[in-house]
């Protein structure tokens, strides 16, 4: 464990590409906001790093595809959808995320 506390969470792929385990966050006001989360700690539930490592996509969910939403099913960190995804990708001039699971 803590080796994995010391891993990166999150990584920009040749410029384009934002790869992660789970997904953006309302919180995620810039990729370079990834940079300054503490690493050397359990994820606290409600934050970033909880978000980077379990949020999902709002698939199937039409009601919540333009906004984030509390994730019951996972029972930590969000969902996200498609405005805020399209938001993220336009300010930061990526081309897509990629998730892990």
């Amino acid at each position: 464990m803590e080796t994995f506390d010391m891993l990166p969470v999150a990584s920009i792929v040749n410029g384009l590409y934002l790869s992660m385990h789970g997904g953006i966050s309302h919180r995620l006001t810039s990729v370079q906001s990834i940079n300054a989360i503490e690493r050397r700690m359990e994820p606290p539930d409600d934050s970033l790093l909880a978000d980077l490592l379990w949020a999902d996509p709002a698939k199937g969910r039409s009601h919540l595809t333009t906004t984030f939403s509390e994730n019951n099913e996972r029972g930590i960190s969000v969902y996200f959808g498609k405005a805020p995804l399209k938001s993220l990708l336009k300010k930061e001039k990526l081309r897509a995320v990629v998730r892990a699971h």
